[in-house]
């Protein structure tokens, strides 16, 4: 080979070293470029994801407190249903009932094993409550 081709080649092969050179850092960039707009992208997603789950736990925080409070209130109205004065009361003025005498009682003793409710049941007996006025 000639000086002169030699010299072509050798300035060939520089400016195709270089052409390669600067498409591989073209490339570069540009996946670079993409990875950073990913997670830009990824940020600002998460962002919105905190902000949207923060609003559902204010809004259940909300929704348990007024279930909370709720549940005081039926609390208390059935500690007031359940007095026994209420009770008392009602059975005397809407039920007609009056308290029993000392001879009406009979107490029967417990016997061991034996539910009352399912004897109760298995013998399709209802409890039978006796009105003021009716005779023994």
């Amino acid at each position: 080979m000639t000086r002169r081709k030699r010299g072509m080649a050798r300035m060939f092969r520089r400016r195709s070293t270089g052409a390669a050179e600067g498409g591989l850092r073209g490339r570069r960039s540009w996946w670079i470029g993409v990875g950073l707009a990913l997670a830009m992208m990824m940020a600002v997603w998460e962002r919105s994801e905190v902000v949207t789950l923060g609003y559902e736990v204010s809004q259940l925080r909300a929704a348990r407190d007024q279930e909370q409070q709720r549940h005081r209130s039926l609390i208390l109205e059935s500690a007031s249903l359940a007095s026994l004065d209420r009770i008392e009361r009602l059975a005397l003025t809407q039920l007609g009932m009056a308290a029993a005498k000392s001879g009406q009682i009979q107490l029967v003793p417990e016997q061991p094993g034996v539910d009352p409710a399912a004897m109760m049941a298995a013998l399709h007996l209802r409890p039978q409550v006796a009105r003021a006025g009716d005779t023994p």
